[in-house]
């Protein structure tokens, strides 16, 4: 396709070959982490803090085809953005 071609990579329209013997695929793995996983204890991506992290969120209307309020100008929400800097 960009002219990169791997060995062992079939032709176009040929059909590729079988596997002869996997490293991975097939073989038991040893889980390093199942103790962390089972008893609670494993630290998630979600369960990391930064500290000064700012969070928003996308507002959407429950109503469908709603306008906003013409309350929220563009003027605010620049004058509202400028203060988190």
């Amino acid at each position: 396709m960009w002219g990169i071609s791997r060995s062992g990579d079939p032709e176009p329209g040929q059909e590729p070959k079988p596997w002869k013997q996997t490293r991975v695929i097939g073989k038991p793995m040893p889980r390093v982490d199942a103790y962390e996983r089972v008893s609670g204890s494993a630290l998630y991506p979600s369960d990391v803090t930064f500290p000064d992290v700012l969070y928003g969120v996308v507002l959407g209307s429950p109503h469908a085809n709603a306008r906003f309020a013409a309350s929220m100008s563009p003027q605010r929400s620049k004058c509202l953005a400028s203060m988190l800097l």
